[in-house]
């Protein structure tokens, strides 16, 4: 396969910490896929998983020195054309794809805020339509911006918290009622990570995601180690079990929707699932 040279003047696109992210990203997506799964020969037993740098690089056409170059975290130029061949060789998910770009500084197309108003007004009502079932909205920043009063009564006072505190992913590592109201606390809250890790790839550079992040990698040791990772695959829908101090156990089916006209903000919507009490545990808390 043809290979391209590549120049390397210093970049100024993105910088040493992204540069980190970067190689640390590209390690974990090239160890987790074997050379069966991308049409290469198995060839002699492999001293680590996954694909060897060279086998990256013949893949997506690119020089084997230069690929290791971003392994190794040093300044390069990268093109479009170039992310996209890499996005090939490693069968990266459209998630996954978004943060590679994101992480070299590429533009993402811009978020939608002009009926931010009008969108929030429309969206309490249709919470308030969504009772008994708790439902909340959060923001690019897992920011917890509107709710109804079934998520208030099932998920706690958001309104008591602190604001920087008010977000999802801060409460789901660091609040002790979250953790144990949570039944599969470590599967959603894995997920709710990588819907995190997910979104750097909309909204790059966002101080506010920093922020949040900086702040739990020092405060969870689960997030620091699932962090490392690098899975950015946003989640969808899926059931879970509450167990509520009140009403006991409630079980729920998750759906998360993407906001149409408002592309920053996600939807969280709890509904009771068929043939449990869980309906009628819930109307009781809102007596």
């Amino acid at each position: 396969m043809a290979t391209q040279t590549v120049t390397t003047p210093p970049s100024t696109d993105f910088n040493a910490e992204q540069r980190a992210e970067l190689a640390d990203f590209l390690r974990t997506r090239r160890a987790r896929l074997t050379p069966q799964e991308v049409g290469l020969p198995t060839g002699a037993r492999r001293k680590v998983p996954g694909l060897r740098r060279e086998e990256v690089a013949e893949l997506a056409g690119i020089g084997t020195t230069w690929y290791t170059w971003l392994e190794q975290g040093r300044e390069v130029n990268v093109s479009t054309r170039t992310l996209e061949q890499l996005g090939d060789a490693l069968r990266l998910a459209p998630e996954e794809r978004r943060y590679l770009f994101a992480l070299v500084g590429q533009q993402t197309p811009a978020i939608n805020t002009e009926s931010d108003d009008v969108m929030m007004r429309g969206l309490r009502g249709m919470l308030r339509d969504l009772e008994p079932g708790p439902a909340y909205v959060v923001n690019e920043c897992w920011d917890l911006v509107a709710w109804n009063e079934a998520a208030v009564k099932v998920f706690g006072a958001f309104d008591d918290k602190p604001v920087r505190e008010r977000n999802l992913i801060w409460l789901l590592f660091t609040d002790p009622y979250f953790r144990k109201l949570h039944l599969d606390w470590d599967a959603f809250a894995y997920c709710i990570l990588m819907g995190l890790r997910g979104e750097l790839g909309s909204v790059p550079s966002n101080p506010r995601l920093a922020e949040v992040t900086s702040a739990l990698r020092q405060s969870s040791k689960e997030f620091r180690a699932w962090w490392s990772a690098h899975d950015v695959i946003l989640p969808v829908e899926r059931s879970k079990v509450l167990n509520h101090p009140k009403a006991g156990k409630l079980t729920l089916h998750l759906t998360i929707l993407q906001i149409f006209r408002a592309p920053h903000l996600k939807l969280f919507s709890f509904t009771p699932v068929e043939g449990t009490d869980t309906a009628k545990r819930l109307a009781s808390l809102l007596l």
